[in-house]
């Protein structure tokens, strides 16, 4: 029990509650039933023969059967007007993936609340012992459901022949990113500080020692070569997962800029918040950020504006509240979707010709039908960021203040091996232990540093990708 502690006792409590309120409240719920989103009603068929009369009177005069008197042609320009309805929780509970966008959002919140305290925690004692940090439990599980959740999406591309176009540019992009990962694995990070070259060496070190000490003899784990060809093979299946939610938001925030025209606070947040990533991501080239705030020293100043521990925890408090805003932006994103219905419709006036009465009812009904697929792709991402920016914080040894602390995960100098006498208690303390020995700061600085800055990077460049294709096809 001393092993887990404080930590314990706040993940049995948090997960009560959870089971205890998720039906009273759920933030997930509330995001898409109280934000005043509204969907567009398909037209009846009455309507559409109210429209086109003289289509209807023809077919009374055929002699036909009543499946072919409900699918009738329509001129594409009739001028529909569409009904508007205020989405409730009766609307949205049978749609697909419903379940799983409440319970991303409802455990995301409780898994950043046993953060947060757990924080709080070690804020307050600061010697903690070996107490094992439970809520990176939390988030790790966290950031496994949205990596699923995100297969799971973009999978329906490859489940269908009518999606052909969608799936070749989710490999096409995978395969691109693939190689421009490998371009960046080879960049001097006296440029790029990615910190892979330091958490290899770090590991490979105490994998060194730790297989000493089991009696195996052995220079390594692996060659930095072959690490890196599996760093960049994950960086394409990232980048596959994360192509088409980055151009779905691209089109949805270049609607969302003319939904708010006359609203200037709430462009410039659409605008900051779109930018953010790549500010955030900006912070990981030497020359341009860490250089000049924490090694030049401007004329009246005795010292850089801050020192290396303040501009590292910089770049994670940057990546929460990227991640936070882009969450409380979600129902500006959703309604701006759900408008794409009466899009679809005014941009099917423009052509000539008749359609069936049931696409036209389709055309409509899409967008709601497919809303929590829509919303998993904005969440799924970010929450895939969160999660790596907190772990990189935590595991990484960061303080909030910036201060150089040395808690959690540190590399011991020595390996002990466990005695023939030991108990099984302190066989697994000493396992633990020797997992923190061979997994040490660097370690986990270097891959989840490269994770945060990646994921920051991507979701920029496929929105920016996306905004491209939006300005083109609009100018011409």
């Amino acid at each position: 029990m001393a092993l887990f502690g404080f930590q314990l006792v706040l993940t049995m409590i948090a997960a009560s509650v959870m089971q205890k309120f998720s039906g009273r409240f759920s933030l997930g719920r509330w995001l898409i039933c109280s934000t005043k989103l509204f969907t567009y009603l398909p037209p009846s068929d009455e309507y559409l023969h109210s429209l086109a009369g003289h289509i209807k009177e023809k077919k009374k005069k055929r002699d036909r059967n009543d499946d072919d008197d409900k699918v009738f042609k329509v001129p594409r320009n009739l001028d529909i007007s569409l009904n508007k309805k205020m989405i409730t929780l009766e609307d949205v509970i049978n749609l697909k993936y419903y379940i799983d966008y409440q319970w991303l959002i409802d455990f995301s919140l409780y898994a950043f609340l046993v953060y947060g305290l757990t924080e709080v925690y070690y804020g307050i004692y600061k010697d903690v012992g070996n107490q094992m940090n439970l809520s990176v439990l939390w988030c790790g599980v966290l950031l496994c459901y949205s990596v699923k959740l995100l297969i799971s999406t973009t999978g329906l591309y490859f489940r269908s022949d009518e999606t052909q176009a969608e799936r070749s540019i989710v490999i096409i992009s995978g395969c691109s990113y693939f190689v421009f990962a490998l371009a960046i694995l080879i960049v001097d990070e006296k440029k790029l500080e990615l910190g892979l070259d330091s958490a290899y060496a770090s590991f490979n070190q105490s994998a060194h020692e730790f297989l000493n000490l089991a009696g195996i003899d052995s220079d390594g784990i692996a060659s930095k070569l072959i690490l890196k060809l599996c760093v960049a093979v994950c960086c394409g299946i990232s980048a596959a997962l994360i192509t088409f939610p980055g151009f779905r938001l691209s089109r949805m925030h270049w609607d969302a800029l003319k939904l708010c025209q006359g609203k200037p606070f709430k462009k410039l947040l659409l605008h900051t918040n779109f930018i953010m990533p790549f500010l955030v991501a900006l912070m990981w080239v030497k020359p341009l950020t860490r250089e000049y705030f924490t090694e030049r020293v401007f004329s009246g100043r005795d010292k850089p504006f801050m020192t290396d521990n303040m501009f590292d925890i910089l770049r994670i408090i940057l990546t929460i509240f990227f991640c936070i805003s882009r969450i409380i932006l979600l129902p500006i994103y959703l309604q701006v979707y759900l408008n794409s219905a009466e899009q679809s419709l005014l941009s099917q006036k423009k052509e000539v010709g008749r359609v069936s009465n049931v696409d036209v009812q389709v055309t409509v009904a899409r967008p709601f039908h497919c809303l929590f697929i829509v919303a998993l792709q904005i969440v799924a991402p970010v929450m895939i960021t969160l999660c790596l920016a907190v772990l990189y914080k935590t595991l990484g040894d960061f303080s909030w203040l910036g201060n150089p602390v040395n808690r959690h995960f540190s590399r011991n100098q020595t390996f002990s091996a466990p005695s023939d006498g030991t108990n099984q208690k302190e066989q697994f303390a000493t396992a633990m232990s020797m997992f923190r020995d061979v997994f040490g700061i660097k370690v986990f600085r270097g891959l989840l540093g490269f994770a945060t800055w990646w994921a920051n990077f991507v979701i920029f460049a496929t929105s920016s990708l996306g905004i491209a294709y939006c300005s083109y096809f609009n100018a011409s």
